[in-house]
């Protein structure tokens, strides 16, 4: 039976009890000290003071959606290789093995996103010089 003591976690329970009691107060103190100018543009659609000219709901290319997508992705695949390579050294012949296989896993998607044409923009204005091409 495993003695577990409350006592190892206070530090973390005082942290957290800290950073609400500290987050309350910076709200509280934000909601009192703050100015309340009452300004008419404040009221728009863009605080900016512009008046909109044009439709706010435009359409645009779905590519820019999954661009970012992507991106996301394979960032946060990448992102996984840093724990990897800081403890390369003490990993044995399964670690190496199971980070290639994860590297192609990674390529293969890469370039099967490639494939199916995720990367084309044949719908974005191009510059005069490929005008023609597209």
């Amino acid at each position: 039976m495993h003695n577990y003591s409350y006592f190892n976690y206070s530090y973390i329970y005082i942290f957290f009890i800290f950073s609400f009691i500290l987050t309350c107060f910076l709200l509280i103190l934000n909601l009192r000290v703050s100015p309340k100018i009452k300004v008419k543009d404040k009221n728009t659609s863009y605080e900016c003071g512009y008046i909109p000219f044009d439709d706010t709901r435009s359409i645009f290319d779905i590519n820019f959606f999954l661009i970012g997508i992507l991106f996301i992705i394979f960032d946060l695949e990448l992102a996984f290789l840093f724990p990897w390579a800081v403890c390369l050294l003490k990993l044995n012949c399964f670690g190496f093995i199971s980070v290639v296989i994860f590297i192609l896993v990674l390529f293969f998607g890469f370039f099967l996103e490639w494939g199916l044409g995720a990367f084309d923009f044949k719908g974005i204005i191009y510059s005069a010089k490929y005008k023609d091409k597209y």
